[in-house]
């Protein structure tokens, strides 16, 4: 068996307290998702792609750092107080962005 996990969950297992969805749509196993608390926000973005080489990368953040993310490589991005994570899990590629959660929420609630 893989050490690495694919991507488990419809939805996020560790939502951090206050938080509720605001919007929710899933089509084809693609996944978007936002949560909110009022005052501040995170977005799950997850679709489903044929291999790595066809993964959308966004190369306009003014930080960027490589981090692992269940075993897969993955990046932490910030640009304009909004601060991202990504990774491509063999199946899915996987993001979540937040204008207010820190680097280690946003990688807590993978």
């Amino acid at each position: 068996a893989s050490k690495f996990q694919k991507r488990k969950y419809k939805l996020l297992p560790d939502i951090p307290e206050g938080f509720e969805i605001e919007t929710n749509s899933s089509t084809n196993g693609d996944i978007m998702v936002t949560w909110s608390n009022g005052n501040a926000k995170f977005d799950l973005i997850s679709w489903k792609v044929e291999n790595e080489e066809n993964v959308y990368k966004n190369f306009e953040f003014d930080k960027t750092e490589n981090i692992n993310i269940a075993g897969y490589a993955g990046t932490y991005n910030e640009k304009n107080g909004i601060k991202a994570i990504s990774w491509h899990d063999t199946d899915y590629d996987n993001e979540i962005l937040s204008n207010t959660l820190k680097k280690d929420e946003l990688i807590k609630i993978t």
